[in-house]
């Protein structure tokens, strides 16, 4: 993470993020989300749309987060 990101505020990091500007790693430090599921779940509460496709890596990410709620 550069200076650049390190100053973002979590609705910048969300929408940097969306754009595929910045790694989900980065995205999850600057929004304090613990999980994949809880960086799109603050996303969509934002209002920040999401069209970027996952990679392998966050598709299992995502699943094991949400399995860890159920």
């Amino acid at each position: 993470m550069d200076d650049a990101e390190n100053t973002m505020s979590p609705l910048e990091a969300m929408k940097a993020w969306a754009r595929g500007e910045i790694r989900t790693r980065d995205a999850l430090t600057l929004t304090g989300s613990d999980t994949l599921y809880h960086l799109y779940a603050a996303c969509a509460a934002s209002g920040v749309s999401l069209y970027r496709d996952l990679i392998p890596q966050e598709q299992v990410d995502l699943i094991a987060s949400m399995n860890l709620i159920l």
